[in-house]
Order: C-alpha cells, then structure tokens, then sequence
C-alpha cells in the first residue's frame, strides 16, 4: 500500500511538473507569437517605406528624361550656330547683328537669374534641403 502511495505520489509529482513546463511552454508560445506579428507588422512598414521611396525616385527619373527629351531640339539648333570665336566677325559686319547679340546675352542672363531663382526657391520648400546647414545648403 505504501508502495502504491508512493508511486501515486511520484506520478502526481510528475504530472504537475508536466502541467507547469506545458504552462511555460504555452506561454512562450504565446509569447513567440506576439513577437511574430509585431515583426511582420514592423517588415510590411518598412516594405511600405520603400516601395513609397522607389515610386517617388522613378516620378524624379521619369520628370528628368522628360525634360531631357524637351530640351534635345534646343540643344541640337544650338550645335549648329556660330561658336563664340567667331562672334567677333559678325558683330563687326552688322550694326543689326551686334545689337541681336546684345539682347541675346542679356535675355540669356535674365534666364539664368531667374533659373537660379527658380532653383533656391525649389530647394527652401524641398524637404531633404530644408533645416541642412541653415536650411539653403545642399544635402
């Protein structure tokens, strides 16, 4: 009887041992899980990030190439006029061709000033020019 006592005793000793670690194995499981999903939650965030960053850089190379396609026939008609060595012949020719010269540089510096403009305007509202190096420096 003490025998059947004892090993009663040993089986109840081992079946709450085996109920405590299915308790701890539970709660790891459990714990296991959460982690999981917060690390999922966190991969589709960064996913979201980054698939938002590659829609915005092929915006950027999409505005570039065309605005390279619109400025290919003004630089193919600029190729072909008269380089600067010979600006000197022309203007000494022609009284009308001197003074075409003259607004054609001053138009030509009014544009670039007002590219320039354009440019420092373009990068106080950019937000990866703004609060660098007190808010008008370059990345």
């Amino acid at each position: 009887e003490e025998e059947e006592e004892d090993g009663d005793r040993k089986l109840g000793t081992k079946l709450d041992t085996l109920g405590d670690l299915a308790d701890t194995l539970e709660s790891e499981i459990t714990r296991v899980q959460r982690d999981e999903a917060a690390f999922a939650l966190e991969q589709t965030k960064d996913q979201r990030q980054k698939a938002e960053a590659v829609r915005a850089q092929h915006r950027l190379w999409e505005g570039a190439l065309k605005t390279r396609i619109r400025l290919q026939a003004p630089v193919k008609i600029a190729a072909t006029l008269p380089r600067p060595h010979t600006y000197p012949l022309f203007r000494k020719r022609d009284d009308k061709v001197r003074a075409a010269f003259d607004r054609a540089a001053s138009a030509t510096l009014s544009t670039l000033h007002h590219l320039v403009t354009i440019q420092h305007s373009l990068m106080s509202k950019s937000k990866a020019f703004r609060g660098k190096e007190g808010g008008g420096g370059a990345p």
